[in-house]
């Protein structure tokens, strides 16, 4: 048994996940957007690391969110609390006030639920990490899931039919790159905890 698993939806979560994690041997498992490539595996801790959406007003891009429920990751530079899981992008800062307002979260994702669950299945421990790529009062195109594959490979030919997602799309790579040194960092803290 691992004592850390660490999943990630995205390819590109997956790469600032594990940048700093040379030299350990801990691989991050994409699982896709909805958390539908779960591992056959098992483990004390089970990390999700990547993107999400602020809910609550005051958090901006880069901030990290940590849905750490048993306390394991307590002391890292974050704000702690639940994270929100949709089954779709909420688009638009009316969509994301109303979620604040009735769920109390501090962010949203498309997995965490899920990821939650089976980590409950195993007796492992779960752990979110979060770093955030659109604030609150940010509309975020729902058609930009469609320009991408559930791994978050761009498809070519949604964006040729599309041309009007482009300025979107590039506000919204900006702000990953910006995430990516965060959830870097997060999860570099969260590893050495775990596995010092």
């Amino acid at each position: 048994m691992n004592e850390l698993l660490i999943l990630a939806a995205l390819n590109r979560e997956a790469r600032a996940a594990s940048r700093q994690l040379r030299g350990r041997r801990i691989t991050v498992h994409v699982v896709g957007i909805g958390a539908n490539h779960l591992p056959a595996e098992t483990a004390r801790v089970v990390l999700l690391a990547g993107y999400a959406g602020a809910l609550a007003p005051d958090l901006r891009v880069g901030d990290m969110v940590i849905d750490d429920p048993r306390g394991r990751a307590a002391g890292l530079p974050c704000r702690y609390g639940p994270i929100y899981c949709s089954e779709k992008i909420l688009a638009t800062a009316l969509e994301k006030q109303q979620a604040f307002e009735r769920t109390g979260a501090l962010a949203v994702d498309m997995e965490s639920q899920r990821v939650r669950e089976w980590a409950d299945r195993l007796g492992a421990d779960y752990i979110g990490a979060r770093a955030i790529t659109d604030a609150a009062d940010h509309p975020l195109d729902p058609r930009l899931l469609a320009a991408v594959d559930e791994f978050g490979r761009p498809r070519p030919g949604v964006i040729l039919r599309r041309p009007q997602m482009v300025p979107a799309m590039l506000r919204l790579a900006a702000a990953t790159r910006q995430a990516d040194a965060a959830l870097a960092d997060a999860v570099a803290a969260i590893v050495k905890l775990m596995a010092p």
